[in-house]
């Protein structure tokens, strides 16, 4: 991954967290998931992102390539820290593929999933708090 901004990008996961959360506290009938969804692994994929580039920091380490996968982010950054050895991440592998504008986008169509991916961002995100 090229220099990164890490206050920049935290910035964009809690936007992309309070969207997704926003979402998901509407009645059930009129949640979007797929909004949601987008929304909570956008945050996870640059709460991640910000540990990664605060790991490659302070252990003087290689990055990652410029546009790494989630997995990829998760087992980098589980190198570095043992707390996210105990974070389930097992439900934010998407199964449901869109395509926009040329890109694809994996969804997930159930609300309790999408709660999991938002717990998971919060989690990712108090760890990179306490990593700071």
């Amino acid at each position: 991954m090229h220099e990164i901004n890490l206050d920049q990008l935290y910035e964009q996961a809690d936007t992309e967290l309070e969207k997704a959360l926003k979402e998901l506290n509407r009645p059930s009938r009129d949640v979007v998931n797929y909004s949601a969804c987008v929304s909570a692994r956008r945050a996870l994929y640059h709460y991640l992102s910000c540990l990664t580039g605060l790991y490659s920091r302070v252990h003087d380490v290689a990055e990652l390539s410029d546009s790494p996968t989630l997995e990829e982010l998760i087992t980098y950054c589980r190198k570095y820290n043992e707390q996210l050895k105990q974070v389930d991440f097992s439900n934010v592998h998407c199964k449901n593929c869109d395509v926009l504008s040329n890109e694809k986008v994996y969804f997930c169509n159930e609300a309790n999933v999408v709660k999991h991916c938002t717990e998971v961002a919060r989690e990712v995100k108090n760890i990179f708090l306490e990593s700071k």
